[in-house]
This record gives C-alpha cells, sequence and structure tokens, in this order.
C-alpha cells in the first residue's frame, strides 16, 4: 500500500510535543501582546543568542524567528537557546497558536505566516529558487497584529526581509536593525537601513531595552527616569518618540522630541502644562489614535500608548507617542488614488459606451434612409413597374420609416423619463386581456418567421392599475427581442400568473441566449449582448432600458434569466393594486398608432416578416 507523504512535520519536531504545547496554553487575550518577529540567516546565532540573552524572560511578548536554513541542516538553535533564556521553545507546527512569553522557530523546507494568532506552514514550491521566508512572515505579521507588529533583522546575506519591514512599518509597526559594527554579515540590516524604514538601529544585546521601552513595559517603568541610569537616559532623550510623564492631568517629563511635536520653545514652558491643552488623551484606552492641532495651526496624526507610571513616589501615567502623520497621509494618498483611478476607469467604461451607442445610432439613421433613397432612385429611373413591384417598394420604404420612427420615439422617450417629464396614465384594465390580445395581433408575424407562439395563464381575469400604451409597449419590445433570437423551429412562450399581491408575466424563448456576463447588464443604457451589427438583429441598445424604465414607472421590477445557447425568459412582476375612479384621469388625446401600426414600428428592426 502507497502511503501519502505529509506536507506538514509531525508533532515530535517540537521541542515540547504537541500534548505538552497545548496544555500549557493559556485563557489570556493575546491581542494586546506585541508579537516580535526575527529574521536573520548567515552568523545570525551569535545575534539571536545576545539577544534572547538580555530580554527578561518575563516580557510578555510572542518571538518568532525565522531563520534561513539548509534544507538538510539539522539545526541546534533551540538546543543554545534554552541554555541562556527560561522562555519556553518550540519549533514551529502547523495551525500553532502563539502564547506571550514563548520563541517559535521556523524549520528547513517552510514558509511560516501568521493568521488570528495561529502559525501556519506550507513547503517551499522549489528548493533550488532562492526563498524570501522572512518577507512572507512579515508581511503576514503587519496583516495580523498591525501596530503590535515587531520586525527585527539580524546579521545575514541577501536583502530577504526589507520589503516584509516595509509592511510592517506602513501597518503601524516598528522596526529594528542590527548595527553594521555588531553584524557578523551586514548585508540584510543595511538593506532595510537604506530603505530609510528602520526606527532603531543598535547591536542585539541592546536591543532588549529598546523594545521593553517602546512597548512600555512595567520592567522599565518602574525605574526612576531621573536615576543613575544613564543609558537608559540617553536612550529616552534620543527617542524618535515622544515619552511624557502626567500626574493630575499636568505633564511633568518630557523628552526633547515632545518639544518638537508641540512645537513649544523650551521644557519650562511644556512641564506643568494641562494636557488637555495639547491633546485629547482618555486614560481608560491604553492605545489610541487621534489628531493634533499645533499652534502654527497644523494638524498631525499620532497614536499613544499609555500606562501607569510610578514617578517621584506619584502614581502617574506614562505616554509615549508617535507621529504617524506620513503613514495616514500615505494611507489617504493611496485611498484617494484608488478612488480616482476607479473613477477614471468608470469614466473611460462611459465614454466607450456612448461611442458604441453614437457608433450604433448613426448605422440606425444612416441604413433606413440609404434603403429609401435606393428605392426612390428605381421608381425613377423606371416608369414602368408592375403594381406588385411597386408594392413592394412602397412596403421597403415604410419599413424603413417605420424604423427610424420607433429609434426617435425610443430616444424621446428615454429623454423624457430621465428629466422627469414623462408621465403614465393608470388606470385599471383586465391585464390578462391585454398581454393576450397584444401577444395574439402579432402571432401571424412570429408564425411567418416559423417559430411556435404559446399563450398560457393560470387565471382568466385580473383588473390591475395599468397604462395601457405603456404595457403594450413593453410586451411588443419583449417579443420583437424574443424573434430576432430565435431560429426557425423554436418556441416563444408568453405566460401570465398570479402570486400574491403582483403579476407575474414571463416572455422566454428557445433562442440564442445571453451569456451570463452579460446578464447584469443587459438593462443598461447602451448595451448590446451581441454587438454586431447585422442584417438580422438591428437595436440601438436603449430598447430594454426603455422597457425596464416603463416596468419601474408602474412601481415593478424586471429580471432575465438567460443560458447561452438555451434561450432566454424575461420576468416581470406587476403589483397587482387598482386606481379609485377619482384617481383616474381622463384625457381626450387622439391615439398617435393605431394597433397595426404599433406592432409594424415595434417590430421594424425584424427584416424578412412576411
Amino acid at each position: 500500500m502507497m502511503m501519502r507523504k505529509s506536507n506538514f512535520p509531525n508533532n515530535n519536531s517540537c521541542i515540547h510535543i504537541e500534548p505538552e504545547y497545548k496544555k500549557n496554553i493559556s485563557n489570556k487575550n493575546n491581542k494586546d501582546s506585541f508579537i516580535v518577529g526575527i529574521g536573520t540567516s548567515a552568523g545570525g546565532l551569535d545575534a539571536l543568542k545576545d539577544f534572547f540573552k538580555n530580554m527578561p524572560p518575563d516580557n510578555n511578548m510572542v518571538f518568532i524567528v525565522i531563520h534561513h536554513l539548509s534544507p538538510d541542516y539539522n539545526s541546534f538553535t533551540q538546543d543554545i537557546l534554552s541554555q541562556i533564556t527560561k522562555m519556553k521553545i518550540f519549533k514551529i507546527q502547523n495551525g500553532m497558536p502563539v502564547e506571550p512569553g514563548c520563541i517559535y522557530l521556523n524549520l528547513p523546507k517552510y514558509t511560516v505566516t501568521i493568521s488570528k494568532n495561529r502559525l501556519y506552514l506550507k513547503e517551499h514550491q522549489s528548493l533550488k529558487k532562492p526563498s524570501f521566508l522572512i518577507n512572507s512572515f512579515f508581511k503576514s505579521l503587519a496583516e495580523d497584529a498591525h501596530k503590535k507588529a515587531i520586525g527585527i533583522i539580524l546579521s545575514g546575506t541577501g536583502s530577504d526581509g526589507t520589503l516584509g519591514c516595509r509592511a510592517i512599518k506602513e501597518s503601524g509597526g516598528v522596526i529594528l536593525a542590527q548595527d553594521a559594527g555588531t553584524a557578523k554579515f551586514n548585508s540584510m540590516p543595511n538593506s532595510v537601513i537604506s530603505a530609510h524604514i528602520c526606527d532603531f538601529i543598535s547591536a542585539p544585546k541592546d536591543m532588549p531595552e529598546i523594545i521593553l521601552q517602546y512597548t512600555g513595559h512595567p520592567l522599565l517603568a518602574n525605574e526612576r527616569i531621573h536615576g543613575t541610569n544613564k543609558e537608559l537616559k540617553k536612550l529616552i532623550e534620543l527617542s524618535p518618540f515622544t515619552i511624557i510623564i502626567i500626574y493630575q492631568g499636568k505633564i511633568l517629563f518630557s523628552n526633547t522630541a515632545g518639544l518638537n511635536l508641540f512645537q513649544m520653545e523650551s521644557m519650562e514652558s511644556l512641564i506643568g502644562k494641562s494636557i488637555d491643552e495639547l491633546l485629547y488623551f482618555n486614560p481608560a484606552n491604553p492605545n489610541e489614535e487621534t489628531e493634533i492641532i499645533r499652534p502654527d495651526g497644523s494638524k498631525i496624526y499620532v497614536d499613544i500608548t499609555s500606562m501607569p507610571f510610578s514617578f517621584e513616589e506619584k502614581d502617574s501615567q506614562l505616554l509615549i507617542i508617535r507621529d504617524v502623520t506620513p503613514q495616514k497621509i500615505e494611507m489617504e494618498l493611496r485611498l484617494d488614488n484608488e478612488k480616482q483611478k476607479k473613477l477614471i476607469s468608470e469614466t473611460l467604461a462611459i465614454d466607450e459606451l456612448k461611442n458604441v451607442f453614437f457608433s450604433n445610432l448613426s448605422h440606425e439613421l444612416r441604413t433606413p434612409l440609404n434603403v429609401i433613397m435606393s428605392t426612390l432612385q428605381l421608381l425613377e429611373s423606371d416608369t414602368g413597374h408592375e403594381k406588385k413591384n411597386l408594392t413592394k417598394l412602397y412596403g421597403i420604404m415604410r419599413q424603413n420609416c417605420y424604423r427610424q420612427l420607433r429609434l426617435i420615439n425610443n430616444m424621446i422617450d428615454i429623454t423624457k423619463i430621465d428629466s422627469g417629464f414623462f408621465e403614465i396614465k393608470l388606470q385599471n384594465h383586465d391585464i390578462i386581456s391585454v398581454v393576450e390580445n397584444i401577444t395574439l395581433s402579432v402571432s401571424d408575424y412570429i408564425k411567418n418567421k416559423g417559430i411556435e407562439l404559446i399563450f398560457d395563464t393560470n387565471v382568466e381575469e385580473k383588473i390591475i392599475a395599468c397604462d395601457l400604451d405603456s404595457i403594450e409597449r413593453i410586451i411588443l419590445n419583449l417579443l420583437s427581442n424574443a424573434i430576432k433570437f430565435t431560429n426557425p423551429g423554436g418556441t416563444i412562450k408568453v405566460k401570465i400568473k398570479e402570486k400574491q399581491a403582483v403579476v407575474l408575466i414571463s416572455v422566454k424563448d428557445t433562442g440564442k441566449g445571453i451569456p451570463e456576463e452579460k446578464c447584469a447588464l443587459i438593462f443598461d443604457r447602451f448595451r448590446q449582448a451581441d454587438k454586431k451589427l447585422n442584417k438580422v438583429n438591428e437595436g440601438s441598445g436603449i430598447g430594454l432600458s426603455l422597457v425596464k424604465s416603463l416596468v419601474e414607472l408602474h412601481d415593478g421590477i424586471i429580471n432575465v434569466k438567460s443560458k447561452f445557447g438555451k434561450g432566454t425568459e424575461f420576468i416581470i412582476e406587476i403589483p397587482s393594486k387598482k386606481v379609485s375612479e377619482e384617481e383616474i384621469v381622463l384625457k381626450d388625446e387622439p391615439k398617435e398608432y393605431n394597433n397595426i401600426e404599433k406592432i409594424n414600428i415595434e417590430f421594424s428592426d425584424i427584416y424578412n416578416l412576411r
């Protein structure tokens, strides 16, 4: 029997086997913990030792080490690190949850990603090609942890990690890189530094103190800022972030970055000032983003991390304030750029539709005129035509006059509807009789095409409020479309049924159908499912748009179902309501066209009906 090899390492690849790491999972909510991603390759082991040797085990942070390793290399990193730190160390398994105070090591041959505080493994597609393990993990870390992400690049060759660091930086996280003086191989750190995305550059042994200060960890928070720790004082003073201490709403301490942030001339003018005068700050929210209006009127965006702090035996509040204006502006510009791109794309699409429409329109206007002119030339060149031939020529001219009349009518009515000047005259009619009569009136046309026409209803009479001319126009337009695209031997079925408070009218054919991607666009102005202009299927692309507008004027809806090569069904839903006698407005308006003319006009773009 052949066994399928698993794509992921088994449980024995972890220092603590699976039941052990599951047993140690706490019920803490890890979303407030910082997640530190460490990327390294050649010369990285010594840097890792220096880093974890100086990182207190009770740090409430997650550490994930992505180390470039040869596929067949047997790493002893976990054994070495376990001798210098009390933190639990795990080799990463697929789906493993992360916990604060733990170190997770990657495995050879696998790419690591993180999602919702769980680590996932994916086997490399090719072991011969260079892999970008650090970029892949850092990008997923940026998406998962956002402002809680910390990226560290230690000794290594190449440039892996730079793109991932940029993603962390853009999501609001912080980046550290090993300095050239301590890195055995400085290509990886230098790549990040030269990209100008690095917040701190230092030796690995100093990075834990920087991170603890950045995250506001109590291990440093309880130290007196004005104490004898000169290195710590220097670190605070050189920090690019504003660090202030407030007590009862007043500022007791600030580093130099605070003067620049709040545009103060001297430390004396800042100390003792009420924090409310400078920014909105909610002590109940340890992490928030707000905006500051500075003395010169400029507005900046800042991210505030706050925590309780004991300063000079006072229960104070420590604030770490980061200016995130560049990231905010970049995000707004990116969103605005995307909106502009979408607007340009939509504008170009509309322009293209207009070009297609006017191309169709010129064709629709020119073709009937050419036919009429040609027919007149025949009549003028030979006066000896028999009556039969004259009748045929007159018929050709009449049909093309109808075609132009239909196009002009449609354009006038769609313009009236758009501008709100088109009125429907609602009266109570038997919708069954109206649809049946208009359907049967075109039965000869359809029969001449070799198409079977079926009318079906499950109710004999249904009185509803509708505009007679509009309903006739809707049905004739849908029947005209069905005839255009149904071959001889096919079927057109008109069906009416009552359903709750609506009347359903269906016009279904067995024609060529509409491609699925075109169904959503079929009612759009100037759209045609088939853009080809040919003698059989003419049209301007506004007929179905007009039908939809007329249906909606009745408070109804129209939908289409179609399968390419199988046929199409248009389904109209009209509310089953009546108007009172007082609401009916009767106007003695002469009918513009009789029924025969209406049919001739609506069917004028179908050739060879007789």
